[in-house]
């Protein structure tokens, strides 16, 4: 697996507006996938590849400073073999652009996304209630953060 800071709209498109990625990913009411269009400008992607096929996507967004937004998605395929290596992966090379926290949300819907996260350091911070609607219902969203900066004595802890 070989991990590309891409802007190549074809990699990021076979992986987030897959069927079965695009299903799970949209809320009710998204475009169809046809129909998506894919923001590159103020977002990095990271593209993971095996034998140069397109098998999972890293996005960033920022939030502040230092604060950026994160969302992953990996092709069913490629899930048991390569998702862990390319979340720890992507998460060290976050760190390479000066990102200090790293921040989602996932929705209660998605139990095994959370345990996902937790695997790979993120901890509950909050909940953003009836935030997602997905099948016609709204629904709760856990808020999620990994602090990727390195801990520093405070100036008042002497």
């Amino acid at each position: 697996m070989i991990i590309e800071d891409s802007r190549t709209l074809s990699d990021i498109a076979a992986v987030l507006l897959h069927p079965d990625i695009y299903k799970t990913i949209s809320e009710d009411g998204a475009p169809p996938s046809s129909e998506f269009q894919i923001p590159l400008d103020d977002h990095i992607y990271l593209v993971g590849k095996v034998d140069g096929v397109p098998m999972g996507v890293m996005i960033f967004h920022q939030d502040s400073a230092v604060t950026w937004w994160c969302h992953i998605q990996v092709l069913p395929g490629y899930r048991k073999a390569y998702a862990d290596r390319f979340a720890d992966e992507c998460i060290d090379i976050a760190k390479s652009y000066g990102m200090k926290k790293l921040i989602a949300q996932i929705p209660f819907c998605y139990p095994n996304v959370m345990a996902f996260g937790r695997a790979h350091g993120f901890e509950v911070e909050g909940i953003n209630n009836q935030s997602y609607l997905k099948n016609g219902a709204l629904r709760d969203q856990w808020y999620l953060g990994r602090s990727l900066a390195t801990l520093e004595k405070s100036i008042l802890e002497g």
